[in-house]
């Protein structure tokens, strides 16, 4: 998550009513990774909604410190044990680039959720590619993201473009010695080392290095 990303996601759930709470962050990752690799998540987001008194669940698919629930969005057990929390919004942030099917993941959320119920999604628009494990480079426009929630409606929505740039990130890798990370980019952008496939997602970030990123951030009603 990038920081102006942070802030938008937390403007925007602070100003949500308390009938759409609890709220599950969906894909959550870990409170180390919330506090502490990228601390300004809490800072931005979760912090303002806990002294709101607005109630979130984390879950994510591996069991860690601050997972709430663990369990996989496609998996329709996870499905059920959430429709019978009194769950009334989902978070879902940084997720569907890393998935092979962004279609179900998002049919999914929308199962998750009685009518009335609020939707916030956020997925880069432009950034470089990232596997975690694997980067499909599915990078949406606003519409993209609407077509993708046929059963909801939508609410608010902006394309946010952000001070950093794919340069500057791999300048402060150098600077912190940090020499093989970058190697590694290089390599990937020049030498098809991991299949034709990759190659073709990660060289086309050589021609936007120095292009701030984008990150596209909705919000959805389900009717």
């Amino acid at each position: 998550m990038l920081i102006e990303e942070a802030k938008w996601l937390g403007e925007r759930l602070c100003s949500l009513g308390n009938e759409y709470f609890p709220m599950i962050n969906v894909g959550s990752s870990t409170s180390v990774f919330r506090t502490q690799i990228q601390p300004y998540i809490d800072e931005f987001v979760f912090k303002p909604l806990r002294e709101q008194g607005k109630k979130i669940l984390h879950a994510d698919i591996k069991e860690a410190e601050g997972v709430d629930l663990v369990g996989d969005v496609n998996d329709k057990n996870f499905i059920h044990q959430v429709k019978n929390l009194p769950v009334k919004s989902v978070l879902n942030s940084n997720l569907l680039e890393h998935v092979t099917s962004p279609q179900t993941v998002c049919r999914h959320l929308e199962e998750m959720l009685d009518t009335g119920g609020i939707i916030v999604v956020s997925v880069p628009h432009r950034y470089h590619y990232h596997r975690d494990p694997i980067d499909t480079k599915f990078r949406p426009s606003i519409n993209d993201l609407c077509s993708l929630f046929p059963n909801c409606t939508l609410f608010d929505g902006e394309i946010i473009t952000s001070a950093n740039t794919h340069a500057k990130t791999l300048w402060k890798k150098i600077c912190q010695g940090n020499f093989l990370t970058v190697a590694i980019t290089v390599k990937r952008w020049l030498l098809p080392l991991h299949g034709m496939d990759e190659w073709r997602k990660a060289r086309g970030d050589m021609f936007c290095l120095f292009r701030p990123y984008q990150i596209t951030c909705v919000i959805f009603k389900k009717k």
